[in-house]
């Protein structure tokens, strides 16, 4: 048996496997959209913050929601 990946998207959103899996990046139970955590992508632990995850937003107003999840890096935050 095999589960694609538009199986798993209909019973769980991108946010919450990505909260899931940053869990110990931001260790507040729910990743909070905008706000700073740890880089997962940097082995050493930083002082401050630099990553973060937000909700994809349309750009005009007759644009549709993407549903997808974007993230930013605001440098290096050692």
């Amino acid at each position: 048996m095999s589960i694609s990946k538009e199986a798993i998207l209909a019973k769980v959103s991108s946010y919450d496997i990505l909260s899931f899996y940053l869990q110990p990046y931001h260790n507040t139970g729910r990743l909070i959209a905008g706000k700073s955590i740890c880089n997962p992508f940097i082995t050493d632990k930083q002082q401050t913050p630099s990553f973060n995850i937000f909700p994809s937003l349309p750009h005009l107003a007759h644009e549709t929601l993407t549903r997808k999840v974007l993230f930013e890096n605001q440098g290096a935050g050692s």
